[in-house]
């Protein structure tokens, strides 16, 4: 046999065994993973389950543990890319080797840039052009003058600007570009290298089909928020029991919750039968519960009229829930403009 056709031969020949893993060796491999998930890895911590998911995500938390337990060694390759206008960008290559042998075991790749819109932009916020507070602008109720407020419980001064001020209606609003995106950069760093180990963690257990695709600890969390507000709107929708507390309700959700909740928006509309409730609402509502809504009125009413301040009369009124707000809002208006005249 010519030597061309020896080499050919080295080239295709089958691995020998004692390079390859056995079917026990794998077996154990996997179970290996599955008692440490058990034992010392903590779900919501080391994984979880995403809402929409099926298989646990593997975190952060969780392959720095799989490579504490199966002795990898991580190494990494940083390319930095400047982009336009002070966005910047890494690739990231996870090489894991065995701490013992020092055997390459896998790669794993990853990327993030500041461009990615979790970076690059941020919603604005009003700013009171008196004391500079960010955040702390809101609509002054009409009872107490309409206009802008710069909200002390949100940190602010208190001033108060007519409704047309163009100090405030002109203030940039929603999203808008980062302008301090150089505080992302170490951000976008960690964020690719973690992209790149769990890529190369997975990949050196042959644990794909243990764990799904790995997502960033912000879409977790943000996953998982919008959950829990999901479940937190339908239930005030659920357990309206007005028409005018559940059109409130409805009202203040984002346009996303609403877009999601209309059908049981619509249900429960339609369970207040037409036409809208009276301005005895009471009335269709079971005996003890009617009772309960009934004496809570008339403490409210009562707690109005004791009221000797505008500052109290406020926190009196704030405490009663929306469906006696609504009973007694004239009352209150009353009393709130009695305190204008002193």
């Amino acid at each position: 046999m010519s030597p061309l056709n020896d080499s050919l031969i080295e080239q295709t020949a089958i691995v020998p065994q004692e390079y390859e893993l056995s079917v026990e060796s794998v077996h154990k491999q996997i179970q290996k993973i599955q008692q440490a998930m058990k034992s010392f890895m903590k779900k919501d911590e080391h994984y979880g389950i995403i809402p929409g998911t099926h298989k646990p995500t593997l975190y952060k938390a969780g392959a720095e543990k799989l490579a504490f337990m199966f002795k990898f060694a991580p190494t990494y390759e940083i390319n930095r890319s400047e982009l336009k206008e002070g966005h910047r960008e890494y690739e990231i290559t996870c090489h894991l080797l065995h701490q013992v042998t020092g055997r390459l075991l896998s790669d794993g790749v990853g990327s993030c840039s500041t461009l990615e819109s979790k970076y690059r932009y941020r919603q604005a916020k009003m700013r009171c052009p008196m004391c500079s507070k960010e955040g702390s602008i809101i609509k002054g109720k009409l009872e107490f003058g309409g206009g802008w407020v710069c909200y002390r419980q949100k940190g602010g001064c208190n001033a108060k600007f007519a409704i047309t001020d163009t100090v405030i209606t002109l203030q940039p609003k929603g999203k808008i570009e980062n302008p301090d995106i150089a505080d992302s950069y170490n951000t976008v760093l960690k964020m690719a290298k973690k992209r790149a180990q769990i890529d190369a963690t997975l990949s050196a257990c042959a644990a794909s089909d243990i764990f799904g695709q790995d997502l960033e600890d912000t879409d977790v969390e943000t996953t998982i928020q919008n959950a829990k507000d999901l479940q937190s709107a339908e239930d005030k929708i659920k357990y309206s029991l007005s028409r005018v507390e559940l059109e409130n309700v409805y009202k203040n959700l984002s346009s996303a919750l609403r877009s999601g909740l209309q059908k049981q928006y619509q249900a429960k509309t339609n369970s207040f039968g037409t036409p809208p409730i009276a301005s005895a609402p009471t009335a269709s509502l079971p005996a003890p519960v009617a009772s309960k809504v009934s004496h809570d009125i008339d403490i409210c009413k009562a707690s109005i009229e004791k009221a000797i301040t505008q500052d109290e009369l406020v926190k009196v009124f704030s405490a009663f829930p929306l469906q006696i707000k609504d009973q007694v809002r004239e009352e209150f208006v009353k009393k709130a403009q009695s305190f204008k005249g002193e």
